[in-house]
């Protein structure tokens, strides 16, 4: 049990396209959010590649219903 909830506590990475996907919405629509300051601008790795976290996506899953 203890190595299913490790697995479950997992940081996944996500380029801006995929967290995009994952929302449902295009890449375009999450650069825009940003400039208009809805959500914040994705982390990037030490080589500065964008990404967003599995956090990231349940924190604006619900924000997608509320900006629509």
């Amino acid at each position: 049990m203890a190595e299913r909830e490790s697995k479950m506590n997992v940081q996944h990475k996500y380029s801006v396209s995929r967290f995009a996907n994952l929302l449902g919405l295009s890449r375009r629509t999450i650069y825009r959010w940003i400039e208009k300051g809805i959500i914040e601008p994705p982390k990037k790795t030490v080589t500065g590649i964008p990404y967003y976290t599995n956090e990231d996506l349940a924190k604006y899953e619900s924000l997608k219903e509320t900006v629509e």
